[in-house]
């Protein structure tokens, strides 16, 4: 940590609530005229030789008259109901609709325009000096100038996109009588996958010069998901045998364990009571039990490596934009997969045979983040449940020496694989000679071309 370092985040932050200042407190046209104004106090320093100060006086009077006549305005009160998706993608254009209520005696104002007020909680000095650091400390190779110069701006816009976010166009209100309602169409384009919070609206109220809004804030919680982009997968043939499952049929319909029935037999000293079929018994006058075949489960793997320092999260991204595709277009009519990553601890969801829905792993990617844990863990995990599993699909940051020690040991355990392994740079080539398999197959995926991939399965 460094005095620039600490100078660098009020300065960031400072712009930031600026940003934010203007976007919510000032018009179109009162952008322009604050642009005017500025240029005009610049030209105007000096005195002896231009006249323009006097303009820039006469303007920014008017700009004063303006902000003064926004503060003097009355506040806005009005009912509010949200009807927001449960989810949205991340990257794409969506709507929700806003039901609005005037509550007051008198109608509203013409000219008000209603924005959706989103939770953006604005990082703090400890937390953006850790990830400043984390920055720093990375292994790959960099300019000298982005590690020392431009880290601070890139940790910043990184802490911004750290949760789902959204921008929201303004809409226009109408003026509404006392009582009366009216249903407006919010448009929004969600700019980083992750949990949206809406926590109310800011209803903008224009001064009479029309450059500066009042603002009335109304409270109203919803939240949705925003679901990391997906492509269409292409064919994928995942050759992999069926597995005991343990409880068989009771992971995908009812608690508790459930076996497959296959026939009659006679009784054996051992038997549980509860086997025993009491009309067979008092038909044949000898005790009669069922007896049950455990099921046999087709079981896939999606493995996703979430071990990305600071400057692999645009892959990173890609990995998880992977992994949502295959989420999507993996049938679970009759097979479970299995969702395996690492993150604070280690994780495994599953869903299939009516366990749990797909878009339930989608929400659970949507809020995946990357991890500084080894790739260690990660075999771990794999290892505790190989017994059960079917096939592999495998979705690495890398193809570095961990990396391929994890690939080969799941290669002699003669587990089906499929390998999509990131590059990070487009001109890296990976090797993948030394592990072709009959059951295996190796793709490399080059920054940015995750949909192509994807497609020639």
């Amino acid at each position: 940590m460094s005095f620039f370092d600490l100078i660098s985040f009020w300065i960031l932050k400072s712009f930031f609530h600026l940003e934010r200042w203007i976007i919510l407190r000032t018009t179109g046209e009162g952008r322009i005229f604050l642009i005017v104004v500025l240029a005009s106090g610049f030209m105007g320093l000096n005195t002896y030789e231009t006249q323009i100060y006097q303009g820039f006086a006469i303007l920014a009077c008017i700009a004063l008259l303006g902000w003064m006549g926004s503060n003097l305005k009355r506040k806005i009160v009005i009912q509010v109901e949200r009807r927001v998706p449960a989810f949205a993608g991340s990257q794409e254009d969506f709507s929700h609709f806003v039901i609005i209520t005037n509550v007051e005696k008198k109608p509203l104002p013409a000219g008000m325009l209603l924005y959706e007020s989103i939770d953006f909680p604005v990082p703090d000095k400890k937390t953006f000096l850790a990830e400043l650091e984390r920055f720093r400390r990375s292994p790959e190779k960099m300019n000298p100038f982005i590690r020392y110069s431009m880290a601070r701006v890139i940790t910043w816009k990184r802490l911004l996109r750290s949760q789902g976010t959204a921008f929201t166009n303004g809409c226009p209100i109408p003026i509404l009588k006392p009582g009366e309602s009216t249903t407006l169409r919010v448009s929004s384009t969600g700019r980083s996958r992750g949990r949206l919070h809406f926590t109310g609206v800011k209803v903008l109220n224009p001064d009479p010069t029309g450059l500066f809004y009042s603002v009335s804030s109304i409270a109203c919680r919803s939240s949705m998901t925003l679901l990391p982009k997906q492509h269409s997968v292409g064919l994928i043939n995942l050759r992999g045998k069926s597995r005991y499952e343990q409880g068989g049929v009771a992971l995908a319909a009812v608690l508790g364990e459930s076996e497959e029935f296959v026939s009659m037999r006679e009784y054996r000293p051992g038997d549980p009571l509860r086997r025993i079929h009491w009309k067979s018994w008092a038909r044949t006058g000898q005790p009669v039990v069922k007896e049950f075949q455990n099921e046999q489960y087709v079981r896939h793997a999606l493995i996703l490596d979430t071990f990305a320092t600071p400057i692999l999260e645009p892959i990173f991204e890609e990995a998880l934009q992977a992994a949502s595709s295959f989420v999507c277009n993996i049938s679970t009519q009759e097979a479970l997969l299995d969702l395996m990553f690492i993150g604070d601890k280690s994780y495994r969801f599953t869903v299939g045979r009516g366990t749990d829905l797909t878009s339930s792993m989608l929400e659970i990617l949507a809020c995946v983040r990357s991890s500084e844990s080894g790739i260690d863990q990660l075999e771990n995990l794999i290892l505790r449940h190989i017994e059960t599993m079917s096939t592999a699909i495998i979705i690495l940051l890398g193809w570095d020496a961990p990396r391929q020690k994890l690939v080969r040991r799941l290669q002699q355990l003669n587990v089906p694989l499929l390998v999509l392994a990131y590059a990070r740079r487009a001109k890296d080539k990976f090797d993948f000679i030394d592990f072709a398999a009959d059951k295996c197959t190796f793709k490399q995926v080059n920054p940015g071309d995750t949909p192509r991939v994807l497609t020639t399965l």
